[in-house]
């Protein structure tokens, strides 16, 4: 990958990331069905993983650039 190409993609992931934090559902203490309660956890879990993924693969791409 060029360093262009790399600079682009980090862009692409900063946006990304910026994108996921502001779809993270607040939690909430109001009381909740188990259905709803569920779903919010299984919508948490997976944005913090795509996020967690998305964060790894710029700190590389930062490493990469020597931007780090």
């Amino acid at each position: 990958m060029e360093t262009d190409d790399k600079k682009a993609r980090l862009r692409e992931i900063e946006e990304d990331i910026a994108g996921l934090r502001r779809e993270f559902p607040d939690r909430t203490d109001d009381p909740q069905d188990y259905g709803d309660a569920g779903a919010a956890l299984t919508q948490r879990q997976e944005i913090s993983a795509q996020l967690e993924a998305l964060a790894t693969e710029r700190d590389r791409l930062k490493e990469e650039l020597g931007l780090d």
